[in-house]
């Protein structure tokens, strides 16, 4: 009787990716929400590919306004780069390694459209009873994965970035979301209302209020 060999695949490596957002907490939602949508990578015969989040080290940027537009006491720094750490195992029936490095180029094509692949260095293993028997290297050669990335449209106005629908529409000033000032001034009248929203204004562009609005709709 023919002898059963154990098959199985192994996928190990990094990916990092630059992340939009305007804080640092939002950035991390970005990214969470990004890699909940990604294609699951699946083989016949099982097994399953884990991914986990470190934050690079260093500063991208620093502000002296929160989300907001408002001015804050202190500055902060944000990090726009992360590594993607990748670990996974698959039961193998000989050819699965290929089966798997079409899900995995499936999955990052589908990452590199929405967040700017930095860089990638990610090996898939076939192994048989311990023993290696065939690699894969996947490596943004020729830039082949930032190339696949789509604009931002205020970056480029005939694209659009799938990222920027978790982007809430802001203000001209202050940068509240749409909403928020459509409840202020639109979804309540009261004056209790009106005040607040110019009362925003001020902290976040005092030099935008005139003394009229000061105190007509402030100083009350």
């Amino acid at each position: 009787m023919r002898e059963l060999k154990n098959y199985e695949v192994l996928i190990s490596g990094v990916v990092t990716v630059s992340v939009v957002g305007r804080t640092q907490p939002e950035k991390r939602y970005i990214l969470e929400t990004v890699l909940d949508h990604l294609p699951e990578i699946r083989a016949s015969f099982g097994g399953c590919m884990k991914t986990h989040i470190i934050e690079k080290n260093g500063i991208t940027d620093r502000s002296y306004q929160n989300e907001f537009g408002q001015n804050i006491d202190k500055s902060y720094s944000t990090q726009d780069s992360y590594m993607i750490v990748i670990e996974g195992k698959y039961r193998d029936a000989l050819y699965t390694i290929n089966e798997v490095y079409r899900g995995f180029q499936k999955w990052i094509c589908r990452l590199a459209k929405r967040l700017y692949v930095e860089d990638t260095l990610v090996k898939l293993t076939q192994c048989c009873d311990k023993w290696i028997k065939k690699e894969k290297i996947i490596t943004n050669a020729n830039n082949q994965y930032q190339n696949m990335f789509e604009e931002y449209s205020w970056v480029d106005s005939r694209s659009m970035n799938w990222t920027e629908y978790l982007l809430w529409d802001r203000t001209e000033f202050p940068h509240m979301p749409n909403g928020v000032k459509e409840y202020y001034q639109h979804g309540n009248e009261s004056h209790e209302c009106t005040h607040h929203w110019h009362k925003l204004i001020e902290e976040s562009h005092p030099h935008a209020v005139t003394p009229y609005i000061k105190k007509r709709f402030i100083d009350v």
